[in-house]
C-alpha cells in the first residue's frame, strides 16, 4: 500500500521551521542583576565619581519631592543659572534666545536638570544636588550605563552603596576627550536606547585612540 502524498500546504509549512536568529552583534543585554563594582572607578566618560548611600524612602516621600521639583525648584534653579553661570552657559552651546527662557524659569530644549543622588535614592532639591545636563548623550548614558544598573529592583527601604557621576559645577562641561561623543549622537551612533548601534568599549576605545593620537602631535612639534 502507497503512503499518502502529503498536502500541498503541509510541504510548504516546512519553510517555517523555527531557527534561532543570528546574535545582533550591536545588541547589548542590560544585566539581569544590579552592577556592583568591585573597584568603584574614580570617573565616568571623564567625569569625576563619588560613592554615596541611595536608601528609597517611602513612596509619599519620593511623591513629595518630585511635586516640589517640578512645581518650584527646577524652574528656581534654571532662573539661579541664568544669572550666574552666563559664561559656562554659553560653553554649553545656550544661545542668547535660551537665555532669555531661563530668566523665566524655562529648561533650554535638550537639556535636563539632573538630580546627582536621584529623589528615588534620597536624593534633595537642594541647587548643590542639580546640575544642568545635555540629555544627548550625556544624561542618558550617566543613567543607562552607571546610575540605572546598580540600583535595579531597589524597593522602598532598600539602602546600597553605589557610585555616582559628580560634576563639579552646576552646568555640565564635557571632558576634551570625550566631546566626539556629541558628533556621534548627531549621527545617531548611541550606546543606549532602542537604536543602540555601538558599545561603551567603543567609546572608551576612541577616546584612547585619540588620545594618542593627541600625544603623538604634541611629541612631534
Amino acid at each position: 500500500m502507497q503512503t499518502p502524498k502529503m498536502p500541498e500546504q503541509a510541504k510548504r509549512s516546512d519553510r517555517f521551521v523555527h531557527q534561532k536568529r543570528k546574535k545582533n552583534p550591536y545588541y547589548f543585554k542590560r544585566p539581569s542583576k544590579p552592577l556592583v563594582f568591585q573597584k568603584p572607578p574614580k570617573d565616568f566618560l571623564g567625569m569625576p565619581c563619588k560613592t554615596v548611600t541611595f536608601k528609597v524612602p517611602p513612596k509619599a516621600e519620593r511623591e513629595a519631592m518630585r511635586l516640589e521639583f517640578e512645581m518650584e525648584k527646577r524652574a528656581a534653579f534654571i532662573k539661579y543659572l541664568a544669572e550666574t553661570q552666563q559664561e559656562a552657559l554659553k560653553r554649553a552651546g545656550i544661545t542668547r534666545k535660551q537665555l532669555e527662557g531661563m530668566k523665566k524659569g524655562f529648561t533650554p530644549h535638550g537639556f535636563n536638570t539632573h538630580h546627582k543622588v536621584p529623589i528615588y535614592g534620597g536624593g534633595t532639591n537642594d541647587f548643590s544636588n542639580l546640575v544642568l545636563v545635555p540629555r544627548e548623550p550625556w544624561h542618558d548614558m550617566m543613567h543607562y550605563h552607571l546610575i540605572n544598573p546598580q540600583t535595579k529592583g531597589m524597593q522602598e527601604g532598600e539602602s546600597r552603596q553605589i557610585v555616582i557621576p559628580d560634576s563639579k559645577t552646576p552646568v555640565f562641561e564635557a571632558s576634551p576627550q570625550y566631546k566626539f561623543l556629541e558628533k556621534w549622537t548627531k549621527k545617531g551612533r548611541k550606546t543606549y536606547g532602542k537604536n543602540k548601534n555601538t558599545s561603551l568599549q567603543d567609546v572608551y576605545a576612541e577616546a584612547k585612540r585619540r588620545m594618542m593620537l593627541v600625544s603623538a602631535q604634541v611629541k612631534g612639534r
